[in-house]
């Protein structure tokens, strides 16, 4: 039988993240918004048949 590592107790304090992790995962979800409307843009345009580069200017 393998022994249980032993874990050292975790404090409500040490579970949550710095305001810094905050502002830096808030900038890449609205990153990651403006590249997800960039392209559904474009597949938009393509599907309407007009040119998708002129859609994204």
């Amino acid at each position: 039988m393998k022994k249980k590592r032993k874990t050292t107790a975790r404090t409500e304090a040490d579970r949550v993240h710095p305001p810094e992790w905050w502002e830096e995962r808030e900038r890449v979800q609205r990153m990651l918004a403006e590249r997800i409307a960039y392209h559904e843009a474009r597949i938009a345009a393509r599907e309407r048949g007009e040119n998708p580069d002129a859609a994204t200017a």
